[in-house]
């Protein structure tokens, strides 16, 4: 079964960029064009890992964010989170601290240090899985 992540922003362009840059054999990408449609689909499947961008319609990501780590019952109340923002004012927001969130990354994204961090978390997950037998 592939390892799924749900990348999050309302630009298909980055959400493409995010697919090349972290390509991958084993993965699968989920794409949400906003935060409503990333609440519903965490809801829906457990991911490894979200990628979230905060300024979007409909939803912002740190709705969604908060959405998610509140609701008990959704499979990914626990999931690492990465926001990626080109807004400046959203990584030094207080507010957005405290998400629960991994970690801040700015636009436009240093594809090599997302490829480590990402690489880092998948890791982790994979052992966690297989240490649970799932």
């Amino acid at each position: 079964m592939a390892t799924k992540i749900l990348i999050v922003d309302d630009l298909a362009t980055n959400l493409l960029l995010l697919e090349i840059g972290l390509k991958q054999d084993g993965l699968e990408f989920v794409r949400a064009y906003d935060g409503a449609q990333a609440l519903e689909l965490s809801r829906e499947s457990e991911y490894a890992l979200i990628l979230m961008d905060i300024r979007m319609p409909v939803m912002s990501g740190s709705e969604a964010i908060e959405a998610i780590r509140n609701e008990p019952e959704n499979p990914n109340n626990n999931t690492p989170i990465i926001i990626i923002t080109a807004d400046q004012s959203t990584i030094i927001n207080s507010q957005n601290y405290a998400l629960d969130v991994l970690e801040f990354i700015s636009k436009p994204i240093d594809i090599f240090y997302l490829r480590t961090k990402v690489g880092n978390i998948l890791d982790a997950y994979r052992r966690t899985r297989s240490l649970s037998g799932a």
